[in-house]
C-alpha cells in the first residue's frame, strides 16, 4: 500500500480502537452495577474517512486481496451507515468457521437462501428459509412446495411436508358455512420462522396467519394450527365473518420448537408468552402462560435440552427477557409486569430479534448461555442472568446460529453484514464488554458486489 493508504489505516484503526476502549470501560462500569446507563459514545470516524476505507476494501476485493482488508482496516458499522441498505439476513445456519446458510431479504421482501463457504458465495434461488435442529443432525429447508428435511447440509432427504391446505389453516371454531370467508395467507408467504426438531419429524412455522405444527407419521405428514387456539373463538373474527371475509392477523408472530418436539413457545404483540405442550399428532395444549415484562411479546428461544426457555418482550427498540425452567412452569399463569421467581428477568434492555443457545463450553467462562441479539447489541447471558459477554455490532439482528464443532457464532443483521464470531476468544479492539472476536464479515451493500472483510 502507499504511504497515504498506510496513514489512512493508522488513523482509522487508532480512532476506532480508542472508541472501543471507551465503550468497554463504560460497559464494564454498567455491568458492575456502578451506573444505570453506560451512555456509550458515538464512533468518532466520519463519512469522508469511511468512504476512503470502503474504497480501499472494495479494491482489495476486486484484486483478490480481500484478506488484507481486515489486516489493514478494523471493521466498523456506524461510519458506513450512508452506504447501508435495508436488506435483512434471516434464517442463518452456522456450518463452520467460514461457512453458513442464510437468506438475503427479510421475510416481507423478495429473497432466497445463499450458501457461503470460504470465498465462494452460491445462490440457492428456489429455497426461501432454513432451520437446523438443536442437536445439529437435521436440516430443514422450505420452498414454495413445502418443507424438506435432510441429514445435515448435503445429506440425504429423510422427510417431506407439503404445505397445508387453506382448510387446515382455518380454526375449528369457524362454522362450516363461514369457512370459505376466513382469510388465509399461504405459509410460504411472509414466512417469519421455521423450526425443526432433532428427529426431523416435526417442524413449526410462523407467519402473519399464526403458528402451524407439521408432523411426519406413518400415515403421512399432517399440519395442525397451534395459534390461534382451536378452543378459543375470536369474537371479533366471528362477528366480522357474518358480514365479510376476515381472519387472524397479528404483528410479531413468533415461535420456538424444543429439540425433543414436545413444546412450543409462541406469542404475538397483542398477547402473552405462551408455552404449549404437543402430543404425538401435533395437537397443542396449554402448558403455561407467562406474563411479559415489557409491552409486546416478541421472541422465544429454548435451550438445546429444552430445560430452559427465554422469552422476550419489547417496547420500541428496547425490551425485557425472562428465562424459566420449563418443567417448573407446568400449569402456571404469571402476571404481566410482575416479577416472578419462576421466570427470572435476565436482561432489562434488549428487544431481541434473534437468539440461540450456547452449550456448556462454548464460551471462555465455560457457562451455557443464551445469545440474545437485539438492536445493535449481542448479549451472552446465562439462564440465571449472569452476563458472559457483550458485542456492539451496530445494527438490528435478523438471524443467528451457533456451530459447536467450530465454536463459531454467525450473526446476520439488517445492515447487510454477516458476522462470523469466534466465541473461544475475546477481542480487545472491539466495542463491547468481553466481546467475542469477529474473524470475518461479508458485506452486502446496495449497488456494490458482495465484499469480504
Amino acid at each position: 500500500m502507499t504511504d497515504t493508504a498506510d496513514a489512512l489505516a493508522e488513523q482509522w484503526n487508532a480512532l476506532g480502537r480508542q472508541h472501543a476502549a471507551e465503550v468497554q470501560a463504560r460497559l464494564a462500569r454498567f455491568h458492575r452495577g456502578e451506573v444505570e446507563d453506560p451512555e456509550l459514545p458515538a464512533d468518532p470516524r466520519d463519512a469522508a474517512m469511511a468512504n476512503q476505507v470502503l474504497h480501499a476494501v472494495t479494491v482489495m476485493n476486486q484484486q483478490g486481496r480481500w484478506r488484507e482488508a481486515r489486516g489493514r482496516f478494523d471493521p466498523a458499522h456506524a461510519p458506513f451507515i450512508p452506504h447501508l441498505g435495508k436488506e435483512g439476513l434471516p434464517f442463518v445456519i452456522a456450518l463452520g468457521p467460514d461457512e453458513a446458510l442464510f437468506r438475503r431479504g427479510s421475510c416481507y421482501q423478495a429473497g432466497h437462501l445463499w450458501h457461503v463457504c470460504g470465498e465462494k458465495l452460491t445462490p440457492l434461488p428456489t429455497l426461501i428459509a432454513a432451520a437446523i435442529s438443536p442437536d445439529r443432525s437435521r436440516l430443514a429447508v422450505a420452498d414454495t412446495g413445502g418443507v424438506r428435511i435432510f441429514l445435515g447440509w448435503g445429506g440425504a432427504e429423510v422427510a417431506r411436508l407439503p404445505w397445508p391446505s387453506s382448510e387446515q389453516m382455518v380454526p375449528a371454531w369457524v362454522p362450516s358455512a363461514l369457512r370459505s370467508r376466513y382469510d388465509v395467507e399461504p405459509p410460504e408467504k411472509n414466512l417469519k420462522t421455521l423450526c425443526v426438531s432433532n428427529s426431523g419429524l416435526r417442524v413449526a412455522v410462523a407467519n402473519g396467519n399464526g403458528v402451524l405444527v407439521g408432523t411426519v407419521r406413518e400415515g403421512g405428514p399432517s399440519w395442525r394450527l397451534a395459534m390461534p387456539f382451536d378452543d378459543e373463538p375470536d369474537d371479533f373474527i366471528m362477528e366480522s365473518l357474518d358480514e365479510d371475509s376476515a381472519g387472524f392477523s397479528a404483528d410479531m408472530v413468533h415461535v420456538a420448537l424444543s429439540g425433543d418436539g414436545r413444546f412450543l413457545a409462541c406469542g404475538t404483540q397483542c398477547d402473552g408468552h405462551h408455552l404449549l405442550a404437543l402430543d404425538d399428532d401435533g395437537r397443542a395444549s396449554r402448558w403455561a402462560q407467562v406474563g411479559h415484562l415489557s409491552e409486546y411479546p416478541h421472541h422465544a428461544c429454548f435451550s438445546h435440552d429444552a430445560r430452559w426457555v427465554a422469552l422476550n418482550s419489547c417496547h420500541f427498540y428496547h425490551g425485557a427477557t425472562i428465562a424459566a425452567d420449563v418443567s417448573a412452569l407446568q400449569g402456571a399463569t404469571t402476571e404481566a409486569y410482575q416479577p416472578d421467581p419462576r421466570a427470572r428477568e435476565i436482561n432489562s434492555y434488549l428487544r431481541v430479534y434473534a437468539a440461540t443457545w450456547l452449550p456448556r463450553g462454548a464460551l471462555p467462562t465455560g457457562q451455557p448461555a443464551f445469545a440474545l441479539a437485539g438492536a445493535s447489541v449481542l448479549t451472552l447471558v446465562t439462564p440465571e442472568g449472569a452476563v458472559q459477554g457483550e458485542l456492539m455490532f451496530g445494527s438490528s439482528a435478523s438471524g443467528i446460529d451457533y456451530c459447536p464443532a467450530s465454536r463459531t457464532l454467525v450473526l446476520g443483521s439488517y445492515s447487510g453484514f454477516l458476522h462470523f464470531l469466534d466465541l473461544s476468544m475475546t477481542d480487545p479492539n472491539a466495542p463491547g464488554w468481553q466481546p467475542p472476536r469477529e474473524t470475518k464479515r461479508w458485506c452486502f451493500l446496495p449497488d456494490r458486489a458482495p465484499l469480504q472483510w
